[in-house]
C-alpha cells in the first residue's frame, strides 16, 4: 500500500492484480480493470495527480521484530535484508522495493531505477536527514541494502549535536553499522548511549571534555573503535567483542589508563595508543607496561605505540611480556628510541618469533641502530 498525505488528510492506494483499492477520508473504493497492466497504469496516473496536488509520501515505519533480529545478528549479510524487503513490499513500503532493486543484478537500468525511487520517496527515506551537509568531498551517508550503512558527521560542518539525534532516530539508520562522529559534545554522546543501533560494529568518536562511560554498555557488539580527543573520561571500556582499538589522547589520565589495563578484551587484534606530540596527561610508562604485561590478550597481533616517552625502558621490558611471542606488527613511532634500545631489541629477536613488520620512524636512532634492526627482523621501516 502506498500512502500519501496533505494537511493531515491521508490518501492510500494498493494494487492487487487488476484491481485498485483506493482509500480517502476513511472510505475505501475498489476499481477493477481489464488487465493488471491497465490497473498499474491507472495507479501511476492517480499517484502523479496526488503528488502534483501537493501530497507527499506519508512517513510510516512497518516493523517485523523477527526479521529485524536476523539483520541485527549479522548486519553485513544481504540475505536477511532481502527477506525483510519482501515483507516490506507486501506492506506497501517503498523501502521494500529499494531493497529488492539494490540486491538485484547490477546494471545501468537498475541504477537508474534506484535513483528514481530515491527521488520519488525522498521525504520518506531521508526526510530531515537531507538537510545534513556532506563533510567536504565525503558523502555524509553510505547506503547499503535499503538502509544507511555508514554515516560521517563532523560538528564543524553540521553545526551542533542535533543532527546526531536526527540520524539515530530515523528509520533509515535503524541498521547503521559504522559511525564516524567528530567534535561531539556531551549531548550527542548521551544521545548515542541512549539510541545506538544494535547493529553498530565500528565507531570513531572525536571529542573533548566528555564522559564516554555510559556509551560502552550500549554498543556491546562493537568490533572497531577509535577514540580521539582530550580530557576524556573512558571508564573501563568493557567491550568483549572488540577487535581493533585506537586511542589518541594527549591528556590521558593515569587512573583511566589503569582501568583500561583491566578491561576485558579477549578478541582485540590491534591496539594503537597515541599520546600526542605534546602529552600533558599524567599517565606514565608504568600504566602502559601494565597493559602489555597482561596474560589475557590472546588475539593481539598488531601493536602500535606513538609519541611514547621513556620508549627505551618500554622496549627493554617488551621482550618479556606475554604478547611478544604473538606480535606480527610492531610500531614504535615518534618516540625517543635510541640506538642502545634498538640493539637490545635486535638481540631479543627470539622473543618475537612471529614479528614480520617493525616501524620505528621519527625516533632518535641513527643508521647504525636501523642496521641492527634490519639484520634481525624481516621488514623494518625507519
Amino acid at each position: 500500500m502506498a500512502r500519501f498525505e496533505l494537511a493531515g488528510e491521508v490518501w492510500a492506494i494498493v494494487r492487487i492484480d487488476n484491481r485498485l483499492e483506493i482509500t480517502s477520508e476513511g472510505r475505501t473504493v475498489t476499481r477493477t480493470f481489464k488487465t493488471a497492466e491497465h490497473a498499474e497504469a491507472q495507479e501511476a496516473r492517480l499517484v502523479a495527480e496526488k503528488l502534483a496536488a501537493g501530497y507527499h509520501p506519508a512517513l510510516r515505519d512497518p516493523r517485523h521484530p523477527g526479521l529485524e533480529a536476523a539483520i541485527v545478528a549479522d548486519p553485513d549479510a544481504p540475505g536477511p535484508y532481502a527477506v525483510l524487503g519482501d515483507w516490506l513490499q507486501q506492506q506497501g513500503d517503498p523501502r521494500g522495493q529499494l531493497i529488492g532493486l539494490v540486491l538485484g543484478e547490477s546494471s545501468r537500468k537498475v541504477t537508474a531505477e534506484v535513483a528514481k525511487l530515491l527521488r520519488e520517496h525522498r521525504d520518506y527515506l531521508l526526510g530531515p536527514l537531507a538537510q545534513i551537509p556532506d563533510a567536504g568531498d565525503e558523502p555524509v551517508f553510505e547506503w547499503r541494502w535499503g538502509f544507511i550503512h555508514r554515516a560521517q558527521l563532523d560538528r564543524d560542518v553540521i553545526g551542533d549535536d542535533e543532527p546526531v539525534r536526527t540520524l539515530l532516530l530515523h528509520p533509515s539508520a535503524r541498521f547503521l553499522v559504522e559511525l564516524r562522529a567528530d567534535g561531539l559534545g556531551q549531548p550527542a554522546i548521551d544521545t548515542l548511549a541512549a539510541t545506538a543501533p544494535a547493529t553498530l560494529r565500528a565507531l570513531h568518536v572525536g571529542a573533548t571534555d566528555v564522559d564516554l562511560t555510559r556509551l560502552w554498555p550500549a554498543v556491546p557488539e562493537l568490533r572497531r573503535l577509535t577514540i580521539a580527543g582530550e580530557r576524556l573520561e573512558l571508564g573501563t571500556l568493557a567491550l568483549p567483542q572488540l577487535a581493533q582499538l585506537r586511542l589518541r589522547d594527549q591528556t590521558l589520565r593515569a587512573s583511566t589508563a589503569r582501568r583500561l589495563a583491566r578491561a576485558p578484551w579477549p578478541h582485540v587484534q590491534l591496539l594503537e595508543v597515541d599520546f600526542g606530540e605534546s602529552f600533558r596527561g599524567d599517565a606514565s610508562i608504568d600504566e602502559l607496561q601494565a597493559w602489555l604485561a597482561r596474560p589475557d590478550l590472546p588475539a593481539l597481533t598488531h601493536l602500535a605505540l606513538h609519541h611514547v616517552r621513556s620508549l627505551d625502558e618500554l622496549v627493554r621490558d617488551l621482550a618479556f611480556c606475554p604478547v611478544a611471542a604473538q606480535l606480527e606488527t610492531l610500531e614504535l613511532v615518534a618516540g625517543n628510541l635510541t640506538d642502545a634500545a634498538a640493539h637490545e631489541l635486535a638481540s631479543k629477536r627470539a622473543s618475537f618469533p612471529r614479528l614480520a613488520r617493525l616501524h620505528v620512524a621519527k625516533n632518535r636512532i641513527t643508521d647504525a641502530g636501523l642496521a641492527a634492526l634490519r639484520a634481525a627482523f624481516p621488514s623494518v621501516r625507519g
